[in-house]
């Protein structure tokens, strides 16, 4: 019996390393890339007055930048200005997320995109890899960051 459960719960942490490595996101699939949140960015750390419902509500914020990175930047660019890549023998070519026409789309439209995906056009799926929270991050993070 003690082989048995050491077994299952060896089984069972193969399994969660697995769940948590990246993923690389394909095109017209439901899957994106994993994201690693148990890392600690550097100055995110909450003011020394907060209480701990507050350290806790800012620890949990998701980090729009990092999720953009992770998932995001390969075809989009560091810089948001998208442009052609290569997929699976492909050629795509991702949006600018700095143009004029971007910056009209409301963030409905941001999270839309993001959740169904655009198959056709290379765009995957994030629906089952980002929760809601996550995508309003990313969408927050672009606007701030390439919209401006």
């Amino acid at each position: 019996m003690k082989r048995f459960l050491l077994a299952l719960a060896v089984c069972a942490l193969a399994f969660g390393a697995f769940a948590c490595a990246e993923q690389t996101p394909q095109a017209g699939n439901t899957t994106g890339n994993a994201v690693n949140n148990s890392q600690t960015e550097p100055g995110n750390a909450a003011p020394t007055n907060a209480t701990s419902d507050e350290t806790a509500k800012a620890d949990a914020a998701p980090d729009g930048e990092k999720l953009y990175s992770v998932n995001c930047s390969r075809c989009h660019k560091a810089d948001g200005k998208g442009g052609e890549f290569e997929f699976e023998g492909k050629k795509f070519k991702a949006e600018d997320l700095t143009s004029d026409k971007l910056k009209k789309d409301p963030d409905s439209e941001y999270i839309e995109v993001m959740t169904e995906g655009i198959p056709d056009e290379g765009m995957p799926s994030f629906g089952k890899v980002l929760n809601p929270e996550q995508m309003n991050a990313v969408v927050k993070y672009v606007r701030e960051n390439f919209q401006k």
